[in-house]
Order: structure tokens, then C-alpha cells, then sequence
């Protein structure tokens, strides 16, 4: 089975992001083998692109542009690898949003709408031979109770048996 080619941007690569590309390179085979997909990097944006780095990045992969990274619509996955800075963190939040906000407007209108679903038109998940539900308890006294689906299932039953029997024969 061939593999598929998944371009992945980093924002940022710093410690975190040289990191995250070496292992990516350096594991890639194993990765492609379990999976069936090759992340590869191909944009890191940073601050600044000349500086020296652990693991150095192939030829034009560092950027300091933004809509090299947000605007490319060939990259399959973007991560943010940038290192957190606590002092002044809502300045910089608000200030990155800002920023970001007319590439991730950009993004959106690009993303084919799809409605969203009703409640019953999502299919229960069994997630490693376990499905949770979740319970209705009394309104506004109690809060609804997780339940596993052993659980649901005797519910079920028990709610189908109360349920009137229903008169099939014609009269």
C-alpha cells in the first residue's frame, strides 16, 4: 500500500520545533510503517530565520512570513511549538490574535461549511470495548451520570419493557 505524503508547517522552532522535525526525520520510516503516512516539515515560521539551531531544517523550510505558512494550502497539518513566555502573556495573546486574524478569516472562508449534526444523528463511539452515555438525572437537581454501555444496555431493555405493548393485529 503506497504511503500518503503529509506536509506538516511548525509555527515556530526553537528547541521544541527543531525537535519535533528531528524526530520526524529521524523516525520517519518507523512512523510511515505504522501509520501509512510521511510527515515531512516543509515551513517553520520563526522570528528569526538566520539564527543558529540545534537540528538545522532542509533549504527553505524557515520563514518569517506568515502567509508562507497560513496561505499554503498543500500543508495537511500546522502545530504551534513556540515556547510559552508568561510575563505580559495576555499583551502577546492579543497581539497574536490580531495578527493571525485575517489568515485564519482567510482559512475559514476556504473550509467548505457543512451543517452541523443533531444529537441523534450521532452514532454512539465504542472506544477500546468501552462506550460511555451518559445518564439523564432530574433536571436542574441532578447532573447527568456517566455510565458504561453494560449499563445503558440493561437501561434499554428495561425502558423497552415498561414501554405499553402495542396492538399489531387488525381488527
Amino acid at each position: 500500500m503506497p504511503s500518503v505524503d503529509v506536509p506538516v508547517a511548525l509555527l515556530g522552532y526553537g528547541t521544541v520545533g527543531a525537535a519535533v522535525n528531528r524526530l520526524l526525520e529521524e523516525q520517519g520510516e518507523e512512523i510511515e510503517r505504522a501509520t501509512g503516512h510521511r510527515l515531512r516539515v516543509v515551513r517553520a515560521l520563526v522570528r528569526d530565520a538566520t539564527k543558529e539551531r540545534g537540528f538545522e531544517p532542509a533549504a527553505g523550510v524557515l520563514t518569517t512570513n506568515p502567509a508562507d505558512v497560513l496561505g499554503d494550502e498543500s500543508i495537511a497539518i500546522a502545530a504551534e511549538v513556540m515556547g510559552e513566555f508568561r510575563a505580559d502573556e495576555d499583551e502577546r495573546l492579543a497581539r497574536k490574535q490580531e495578527e493571525l486574524a485575517p489568515f485564519i478569516e482567510a482559512a475559514f472562508k476556504r473550509k467548505q461549511a457543512i451543517a452541523p449534526l443533531r444529537d441523534d444523528e450521532i452514532e454512539p463511539v465504542v472506544a477500546l470495548g468501552r462506550q460511555i452515555v451518559e445518564k439523564p438525572g432530574r433536571p436542574g437537581v441532578d447532573k447527568p451520570a456517566r455510565i458504561g454501555w453494560r449499563d445503558a444496555l440493561r437501561i434499554g431493555e428495561a425502558e423497552k419493557a415498561a414501554e405499553p405493548a402495542k396492538n399489531t393485529k387488525a381488527g
